[in-house]
């Protein structure tokens, strides 16, 4: 039997699929996801209403995840990003942006403070930087290098914080 909290997570997510496919099909498909092609510039607002843009981490290695709070496939490697922006932070060789798809400000920042998270999130309420990169499933990450060009493109959650930093390591 599935509780309507459950039902409530599964259609929330097949309405975030549809809504990033149905704007994927608008802007080009999946010509954001080529390895070495050029990564989208993009600008989103962060949890403190600041606008970020891509473009500010020229030089650097940018490790995109995109995740929704409210699927569960979307928030169980939440702490091992955590864990990651904990030891990596202080490093100038990669930057951690996390991209909350389609959720507004205050949901987020709920979410972020009830479980005590520190990472940076991105807000792309309408699924605009979501669609620019193809992200059809939560969570997808985009390893960006020092070039700007997209060297990694992952599928799903990380079992945890070493599994990021295998996949990173081959790269930076």
């Amino acid at each position: 039997m599935i509780t309507m909290k459950r039902a409530a997570g599964i259609i929330l997510a097949l309405a975030l699929v549809a809504g990033v496919l149905s704007i994927a099909s608008c802007s080009g498909g999946n010509e954001g996801l080529r390895i070495d092609s050029n990564a989208p510039d993009f600008k989103l607002k962060n949890l403190d209403g600041n606008t970020i843009s891509l473009n500010s981490y020229k030089g650097q290695s940018v490790l995109l995840n995109f995740w929704n709070s409210s699927a569960n496939s979307g928030v169980r490697d939440r702490p091992f990003f955590q864990e990651l922006y904990n030891s990596w932070s202080g490093r100038n060789d990669l930057v951690l942006l996390t991209v909350d798809i389609g959720e507004d400000q205050a949901t987020v920042k709920g979410f972020m403070e009830s479980n005590k998270y520190t990472f940076p999130v991105l807000l792309d309420t309408q699924y605009e930087v979501a669609a620019r990169y193809s992200v059809q499933y939560v969570p997808t990450s985009v390893l960006i290098g020092k070039d700007g060009k997209i060297k990694l493109n992952t599928i799903g959650e990380f079992k945890n914080k070493e599994a990021i930093e295998r996949q990173l390591a081959s790269l930076l």
